[in-house]
């Protein structure tokens, strides 16, 4: 809070749930502080309005939060800060516009890897805990089945219901967050004969993590 009394600016995310909760502090903290909603120009998942495909068994109560994990999302919440930063720092234009150039090239080579993994992939359903990649699915045409429901730990009823599904669908693999907690999706993953796949959404080496997460629909196990 220190910090942000001595700030022009603050980027948030958009829709995370401490930045909701906090925003009416932070605001009060530095009012003529310029807040930036990152969001801006995504096409959003409202889980509310919209029954997709790509959002079994979940819903957060409103915006999907996690609009960094899609390479789509991030090329814009990039161009986002690019042209904010252009007018606080004018002197740097030249500096500010080649990382820009250079990063956003360098998603472009990150979608077309990850296009490439997927393509051709028969069973495009996939099993997670907590519905974290639900633009990941809808940029590669795959379908969440979560666990969570609610923000709420499966009930029985809901853990037998997973468990046909999983075998209707021949799902054989788990996501799970390194974040929670593994017991129920444990219990699933040995009732189908599966195993649990711990990605970390908050991996500060994103990329590598965006191709960690696209490897475990093609990976073979032994």
């Amino acid at each position: 809070l220190g910090k942000l009394e001595q700030s022009a600016s603050y980027f948030r995310m958009g829709y995370v749930g401490f930045e909701l909760s906090w925003m009416n502090k932070i605001r009060s903290v530095n009012p003529e502080m310029k807040i930036v909603d990152l969001s801006h120009g995504v096409e959003l998942i409202d889980e509310m309005e919209t029954e997709s495909e790509h959002l079994h068994g979940h819903t957060h109560g409103g915006i999907d939060p996690h609009l960094w994990l899609s390479v789509v999302n991030a090329k814009i919440i990039a161009r986002n800060i690019y042209r904010e930063l252009l007018p606080m720092f004018p002197e740097q234009e030249d500096a500010l516009s080649g990382r820009y150039e250079k990063f956003s090239a360098s998603l472009d080579s990150l979608q077309e890897a990850i296009h490439l993994k997927l393509e051709g992939l028969e069973n495009r359903d996939f099993m997670i805990y907590h519905p974290a990649l639900t633009y990941f699915a809808r940029d590669y045409q795959l379908v969440q089945h979560s666990l969570e429901i609610e923000g709420k730990t499966p009930s029985p009823a809901h853990l037998r219901a997973m468990t046909d599904l999983a075998r209707e669908h021949h799902i054989t693999r788990i996501l799970i967050q390194d974040q929670f907690d593994r017991k129920n999706a444990q219990v699933l993953a040995q009732e189908i004969g599966g195993e649990l796949i711990e990605f970390d959404p908050l991996d500060p080496n994103w990329m590598d993590q965006m191709l960690y997460i696209a490897d475990q629909f093609t990976s073979k196990r032994p």
